[in-house]
């Protein structure tokens, strides 16, 4: 499974998402259609080995079930959620997700166990492209987060709250915190 083969996938099913005859879909329909249009994509490309756009051989793409399912996910991630950091945000024995740069990624779990997790993104660049996605797509109106407007506070779905910062550190800082409790009952 290659780099290139997750992006070309991502572009066309991006393409597919374009279309203005989908302005109607709500959210989880939106994303259905795009996991159709991704296994739609990724089938023709099993069956064109030619297709060099994919810079991946054809025996890259003769992928398991499990694999085409992990790329899926991968590429829906990154157009309807926060890329690799989605699987974090989505894990409910996570906390706080604290991320200084990159590649230095600090998971705290509901035990209090902290560790370092894989980098995020491939740099710090696509780090605040990642998030500038992110409040373009999650808040209530676009906010911007750049040199001008430096620090970023956005709701994430499901209720957790991110808060980032760039420009004003020596790379971008990152605190995600998960409500966990978020079902309490007083009358027991």
């Amino acid at each position: 499974m290659t780099a290139g083969l997750e992006a070309l996938l991502g572009r066309r099913v991006a393409e597919d998402l374009a279309d203005p005859g989908l302005i109607g879909l709500d959210g989880a329909d939106r994303r259905e259609f795009a996991r159709q249009r991704f296994f739609h994509h990724l089938d023709r490309l099993a069956v064109s080995p030619g297709d060099e756009e994919a810079g991946a051989g054809a025996s890259e793409r003769a992928l398991s079930a499990a694999d085409e399912d992990r790329l899926a996910r991968s590429v829906l991630d990154a157009l309807f959620g926060l890329g690799r950091l989605q699987a974090l945000v989505d894990d409910p024995d996570v906390e706080n997700i604290d991320i200084n740069g990159c590649d230095r990624p600090w998971v705290t779990r509901a035990d209090g166990s902290k560790h370092l997790a894989d980098p995020v993104t491939e740099d710090d660049d696509a780090l605040i492209e990642l998030l500038r996605s992110a409040a373009a797509r999650f808040g209530l109106s676009e906010r911007r987060f750049d040199a001008a407007r430096p620090e970023l506070d956005l709701q994430l779905p499901g209720g957790s709250r991110l808060s980032a910062v760039m420009a004003v550190t020596g790379r971008p800082a990152v605190s995600i915190r998960r409500h966990r409790f978020t079902d309490l009952d007083l009358d027991d």
